[in-house]
């Protein structure tokens, strides 16, 4: 997956965070439809995949929401959400960071550690600004369907 979730030339960190948004819906759209990582490993436990990709398909439309939201918010909730400066800095640069070792190694447990950095920076985006928290709980649904994720 040729997915950046840090957006070099962005202008500002909303752009910063509108980037994530936009590289998270490709992330999901693009692990949804293959179901198995760069290395030829199936990912979901079978019988979850079609249910994972029923339910994307009824929200993936949400991502404009939380677009709208980011807009909406823009300031002082966002700043105190850890959403602009440093803080988004550190968060995008985790996501990026889990997310190029996912891509190097593949496997279960890179997996879910890459979902668990964008859930971190998700759980702040749906605090302060009230929507998409279908999304949220749409990540950790598909963390907890990652084959031997019951193990």
């Amino acid at each position: 997956m040729a997915v950046k979730f840090q957006a070099p030339d962005a202008k500002d960190d909303r752009d910063r965070l509108h980037h994530f948004l936009d590289a998270t819906h490709a992330f999901f759209d693009e692990l949804i439809q293959e179901g198995k990582d760069g290395h030829g490993t199936a990912l979901f436990v079978p019988d979850m995949a079609p249910l994972i990709q029923a339910s994307w398909n009824d929200l993936a439309h949400q991502f404009q929401e939380v677009h709208r939201g980011v807009e909406s918010e823009w300031g002082e909730k966002l700043d105190e959400a850890g959403l602009t400066g440093n803080q988004l800095a550190l968060k995008l640069g985790v996501v990026e960071r889990l997310h190029a070792r996912y891509e190097s190694m593949g496997g279960h447990n890179a997996l879910e550690r890459v979902l668990d950095a964008i859930g971190n920076l998700l759980d702040s985006i749906v605090k302060a600004t009230r929507v998409g928290e279908a999304l949220k709980e749409f990540k950790e649904a598909v963390k907890l369907s990652i084959a031997g994720a019951e193990e």
